[in-house]
């Protein structure tokens, strides 16, 4: 039974449905959350203000590599364009890549970051979706797959 906490900036994205995974350090023990698990997605773990944001399941789960102007994730590809960035870093909750390599440290790095990639949507959805036409600036009110995902909940 994964649960994952977020810090609170990423609740709404995460109801919405603009933000379909979330990356995490690789586990110690290996028991990294795996696709066709239940995921329990909260704020504010192990404090009073502990609230549940929802339940998904993980439909792709996979290692990816983090460095400075490029993101590898097996399976889809290397991310190297401004634009593919760009579209990554949005999908993942953040305003700019700039903001997304500040707040994972890529800036710092110097060899590769391993990390763990849990989506909560198909490795074909989330291909998709990185593709930086399909990225979303105006939320609910387009036909990228983040407003689709998000109206088919509603």
């Amino acid at each position: 039974m994964p649960a994952l906490n977020f810090q609170k900036q990423f609740a709404p994205a995460i109801l919405a449905g603009r933000k379909p995974f979330t990356l995490r350090a690789l586990r110690k023990d290996g028991r990294d959350p795996k696709a066709g698990q239940p995921l329990y997605l909260f704020t504010a773990m192990r404090t009073k203000q502990c609230r549940k944001i929802a339940e998904k399941q993980c439909k792709f789960a996979v290692t990816i590599s983090l460095s400075w102007r490029c993101v590898t994730i097996a399976t889809i590809g290397m991310l190297l364009k401004d634009s593919e960035l760009e579209s990554f870093s949005r999908l993942d909750g953040f305003n700019s890549y700039d903001e997304f390599s500040r707040f994972h440290e890529v800036h710092m790095l110097m060899e590769n970051k391993q990390m763990r990639l849990i989506s909560w949507v198909t490795r074909d959805e989330l291909k998709e979706m990185l593709e930086p036409k399909n990225v979303c600036y105006k939320p609910g009110t387009c036909h990228c797959p983040a407003c689709w995902l998000e109206r088919q909940s509603e």
